[in-house]
């Protein structure tokens, strides 16, 4: 298509477009044949990846079973997940205020209006604020042994 609308109306951006578009075709082909040829890597980032998204499912279920909601762990995992899923599937800007609106309306009728905040108040204080302050302390300590 690309290319008929160069040849059509000898677009010069076109020729550009055709370039980014091979190049990112091309490190698409490197990635696939990376993953093909790098199955157990592959599995391993993937076991991983789902340890490190169970551990933070199961920080709102501990974050709810202090607060004293009895609501089954399958379904608060679930929720959580659905949550996570509806965020992170659209790259929008203040994706922690839209998750924490979705964590409020959803776990209001579980929680009970009195409860619903506190709990997305301790499940995010340890699920995203913690790690957000590790990550900002291994970064000045990377700035500090690394940068110099």
């Amino acid at each position: 298509m690309i290319d008929l609308v160069i040849r059509i109306f000898h677009w010069k951006r076109g020729i550009k477009l055709r370039e980014r578009l091979d190049g990112a075709m091309e490190k698409y082909s490197q990635a696939a044949a990376f993953f093909k040829s790098h199955k157990i890597i592959v599995l391993q980032v993937l076991v991983i990846t789902f340890l490190q998204r169970g551990c933070l499912f199961l920080v709102t279920v501990a974050a709810c079973r202090s607060l004293g909601v009895t609501a089954g762990s399958i379904g608060l995992i679930l929720l959580q997940g659905m949550i996570s899923v509806a965020v992170d599937m659209l790259p929008f800007p203040g994706g922690v205020g839209m998750s924490e609106a979705l964590f409020l309306r959803i776990f209001t009728p579980l929680c009970g209006g009195t409860l619903a905040l506190p709990v997305l108040i301790v499940s995010r204080g340890i699920s995203y604020y913690t790690q957000l302050a590790i990550c900002g302390i291994m970064s000045i300590f990377a700035y500090i042994k690394i940068g110099r």
